[in-house]
């Protein structure tokens, strides 16, 4: 084996983390031609998991391991947000209302982009992804890296997880689901908060935000500066057949509401 190759190696195994998925792009950028990467499939010390995409020999690659690939080695603006990121801050695992293996993923690209195929070929029989694409916020914000089966990976903060996952109401969540998830963020921050309904691009999910709060009692909403908050004009319904509540020029309804109703100032 020459010094060259020998060089090479040692460098793929020191210069990504165990685990995860390694990218052409991102072997050439390390100096990897490739003949040299077609030498190292033919050895076993890499394994083709897609077009663009590998393995190392006797890495147990998980979704994490692809994930960080497309944050890192891809530079995609594709993160964990909405219900996952809640189930990862303690917020969400107890209520057991959603697949435990559907991951949500959000990409604020302003251009239109798909998974690579290696990502969901290789990871759909490991889980299940709700994938979107959707500008939210006027700018990134609100997220945090987080350590996750020893990758850091890229996850959105409560605050904007919530946002995210009533972006999703109620064609992929419920808004029982989500009311159950507000009541439960007790201890979310206001400064945080109020800078990202500031920067929501996204009436109805502010309003909803706001209603379902007060409907729970959220003890943020003292803290909050709703007039600093663009809530728009004219109303929105959330779902057809439910309660009007004119503070919020809301429709809204599900199980309970009524319950709940007499805790809004209308």
């Amino acid at each position: 084996m020459s010094i060259e190759i020998r060089n090479k190696l040692q460098l793929l195994h020191q210069a990504w983390p165990n685990n995860a998925i390694l990218t052409t792009s991102a072997l050439k950028a390390k100096g990897f031609s490739d003949q040299l990467i077609q030498k190292y499939c033919r050895s076993g010390w890499l394994q083709r998991v897609g077009v663009g995409a590998f393995i190392r020999q006797n890495d147990q690659v998980t979704w994490q391991g692809g994930l960080y690939a497309l944050q890192y080695d891809l530079k995609k603006n594709i993160h964990l947000g909405g219900l996952t990121a809640l189930e990862l801050s303690g917020l969400a695992h107890y209520l057991k209302l959603a697949p435990e293996k559907l991951i949500y993923l959000y990409n604020t690209s302003s251009t239109k982009s798909k998974l690579p195929g290696w990502f969901t070929k290789y990871f759909n029989q490991k889980a299940i992804f709700n994938y979107k694409q959707c500008h939210i916020f006027n700018k990134e914000i609100g997220l945090k890296p987080l350590a996750i089966n020893g990758l850091e990976l890229i996850v959105s903060e409560p605050e904007r997880a919530i946002l995210e996952l009533l972006y999703l109401v109620p064609e992929n969540i419920s808004v029982e689901h989500a009311a159950n998830l507000v009541e439960n963020l007790q201890s979310i921050r206001p400064k945080n908060m109020q800078l990202l309904l500031e920067n929501c691009r996204h009436i109805l999910i502010k309003r909803l935000f706001l209603c379902l709060a007060d409907l729970c009692q959220l003890p943020i909403l003292k803290h909050l500066r709703t007039d600093k908050i663009a809530l728009g004009s004219g109303d929105r319904t959330v779902n057809s057949g439910g309660k009007y509540f004119s503070k919020y020029k809301l429709v809204l309804s599900y199980p309970y509401i009524d319950d709940l109703e007499e805790n809004i100032n209308v």
